[in-house]
């Protein structure tokens, strides 16, 4: 998903995709380079492979806005998908 992506689409995230699209908004989540372990947020039991399953999504028109959005490894917060820090510039 997206220029900065991992793995393959399923068809849920083909959804998320089209109502992105629909309404004109972004996941931020694919929007940076960076390691990939810096976007993936949970890990499957039995293959362990990693696989991003918590997305931020935003509007297009606040993109510029968006600093960097990636996962947080080191949090402990007791749940088993990765929290994600994105981080933006706030205009009022």
């Amino acid at each position: 998903m997206g220029k900065h992506g991992i793995g393959k689409c399923n068809s849920n995230v083909e959804l998320l995709l089209a109502l992105c699209s629909e309404f004109e908004l972004i996941v931020t989540n694919t929007m940076f380079k960076q390691k990939d372990e810096s976007k993936t947020t949970c890990m499957h039991p039995r293959s362990r492979h990693w696989h991003m399953i918590v997305f931020i999504i935003t509007r297009c028109r606040d993109k510029m806005d968006i600093h960097s959005t990636r996962a947080m490894r080191g949090a402990n917060c007791w749940t088993d998908p990765q929290m994600l820090r994105s981080k933006v510039a706030l205009i009022i």
